[in-house]
């Protein structure tokens, strides 16, 4: 399952930048991340814009685990902005 993460501007640029002193926020972050032994990765690493730099996900195997996983992240409130499971794509039937 696809887990669909927005990052804070200043959160993003902490990781590019390698630092997790922004207040704490990152460092936050980035502990309930190996709390949950899941990787966050960007969707765009080599992004510029705001809107697409901010554009992470973490994929996990199963779905117990995905809703653990969205409601500790969000409970990270100052470094995530969102997050949420990506709806699997369900192919349209015949009519």
């Amino acid at each position: 399952m696809d887990i669909s993460v927005h990052l804070s501007p200043a959160t993003v640029a902490a990781l590019r930048e390698g630092r997790s002193t922004d207040g704490g926020a990152t460092k936050k972050l980035l502990e309930v991340v190996e709390q949950l032994g899941i990787d966050l990765k960007p969707n765009y690493p080599l992004a510029t814009t705001p809107m697409h730099a901010s554009q992470y996900h973490v994929q996990v195997d199963e779905p117990s685990k995905a809703e653990e996983v969205v409601r500790r992240l969000k409970g990270c409130k100052e470094a995530v902005d969102t997050a949420f499971v990506v709806p699997q794509a369900v192919p349209p039937s015949k009519i």
